[in-house]
């Protein structure tokens, strides 16, 4: 389980995920899309999630990376500003946890590499750059 400001998510004993935010229905939990749910994030001010599912496709136990909310900065990482209202594979594979943040995300990949996306206007990603936002995930050095 993990909550933000305005909402929360959290994963059942059956690995389905469950979140709550302001404009759900009554202000109770909603099952969302998908199965296999491994880690689930929620953005401190609630306006983004990110997380980790198995199997999302049919006869797939690969680990994915699904993200969704306003991405006002790019905090969903799908190269995009779009607002998306129910999770979003976003690539497979790649990552072991992911962790949103107010406005950005990080996550390690399977490499052990950290990287990271989102709002940067105060170098909050650690990326060495004074880009004040970025879309998809970039490789923090160090």
């Amino acid at each position: 389980m993990d909550a933000g400001a305005d909402g929360g998510c959290a994963i059942s004993a059956g690995l389905t995920l469950y979140c709550w935010v302001p404009i759900t229905p009554d202000h109770v939990p909603t099952r969302m899309p998908g199965a296999g749910w491994l880690t689930i994030s929620v953005g401190f001010g609630g306006q983004h999630h990110c997380g980790i599912a198995l199997g999302a496709l049919p006869g797939s136990l690969t680990p994915a990376r699904h993200c969704w909310g306003l991405n006002i900065h790019g905090a969903v990482g799908d190269g995009t500003r779009l607002a998306r209202s129910t999770p979003r594979r976003i690539d497979d594979g790649r990552w072991v946890t992911v962790n949103a943040g107010a406005s950005h995300t990080c996550g390690i990949s399977t490499g052990g590499y950290l990287y990271c996306w989102g709002a940067n206007y105060h170098a909050q990603l650690g990326i060495g750059s004074d880009l004040e936002t970025v879309d998809e995930p970039v490789r923090v050095s160090g």
